[in-house]
């Protein structure tokens, strides 16, 4: 599941741009940030999730929780993609862009869905 939901991040994150090849250097960085992302959404899906709100109520909380995560993992993508070569203000933007797309609700679903079957155990 931790895969599928890390490949599923990397492809938002690059708009569904699928054969992207990276360098190893950028390929290991991302899938570092990605396993975080998911490492996060998983500990926060445990905590937050109180057995009575909606899965994606709980989603939009771990979401929020994982923020700085999933903003270092953006942060590793515009590198790949553009390395040092955007201005601050180009940077900043794609930022807020692509964080937004990587910090929906539905991204995490999968994990709280996940724990809240884990725990019924």
């Amino acid at each position: 599941m931790g895969r599928v939901l890390g490949l599923m991040l990397m492809l938002v994150a690059n708009n569904a741009m699928a054969e992207k090849i990276y360098s190893p250097e950028s390929a290991n960085e991302i899938h570092s940030a990605s396993g975080d992302v998911i490492n996060c959404g998983k500990v926060n899906a445990s905590k937050l999730d109180d057995g009575v709100s909606d899965a994606l109520t709980i989603a939009t909380a771990v979401a929020l929780s994982c923020k700085n995560d999933i903003d270092i993992l953006t942060n590793a993508l515009i590198k790949a993609d553009f390395g040092e070569a955007l201005d601050q203000q180009m940077h900043d933007s794609l930022l807020q862009k692509k964080s937004k797309l990587l910090s929906k609700p539905e991204n995490f679903l999968e994990i709280v869905l996940k724990s809240r079957t884990k725990n019924k155990k």
